[in-house]
């Protein structure tokens, strides 16, 4: 999971920029703000994709919609719906 790591990446410049090297620019970042990391929002997606992995040795395919009985174009469509994380009011025709 990439933003995992970005957040921890971030974490970790400020307090190795801001506390052990001192830079400037950093430790006054780190004097006028306050920062809350939070790497993993969706812990059951995560829980969920892991145990998938244990069981089987692949990461599941991203469900849109989790009602089974979802049905796109008249046929049972396990990857129907929107995602809202990739879909966007941007030139939908």
């Amino acid at each position: 999971m990439i933003s995992t790591s970005m957040v921890v990446f971030e974490m970790l410049k400020l307090i190795q920029l801001g506390f052990l090297q001192k830079d400037p620019h950093y430790q006054k970042l780190l004097q006028q703000n306050k920062y809350f990391f939070m790497p993993i929002f969706n812990v059951d997606g995560s829980a969920f994709i892991e145990a998938n992995w244990v069981q089987n040795h692949k990461i599941p395919a991203k469900r849109k919609n989790t009602n089974p009985s979802f049905k796109c174009g008249g046929t049972l469509d396990i990857d129907g719906g929107v995602d809202l994380n990739r879909n966007f009011g941007v030139d939908f025709g």
